[in-house]
């Protein structure tokens, strides 16, 4: 899902306790003694430990655009470095 700042800031302040955006969050699909066993069985023989750990991903667009233009002006200023 992507979304702004105003919303992942709510998102990260209401489950992290932390009152500020950030670029991504990201929840488990199941958690804590919901997990089964298939975590020591990764194989290919058990399609469900390959797809076990899909849940929501947020991604806030403000929060990427940021830090892809600062991002940019390192590499640009690493260009006119000597």
């Amino acid at each position: 899902m992507f979304c702004d700042d105003v919303f992942i800031r709510n998102l990260n302040r209401d489950f992290r306790d932390k009152d500020e955006s950030t670029d991504v969050l990201s929840f488990p699909q199941i958690e804590g003694d919901e997990i089964p066993d298939i975590l020591d069985d990764s194989s290919s023989e058990n399609p469900e430990a390959v797809s076990f750990f899909a849940g929501d991903i947020i991604i806030s667009l403000d929060t990427v655009e940021k830090t892809v233009i600062i991002l940019m002006l390192i590499k640009m200023r690493n260009l006119f470095v000597c």
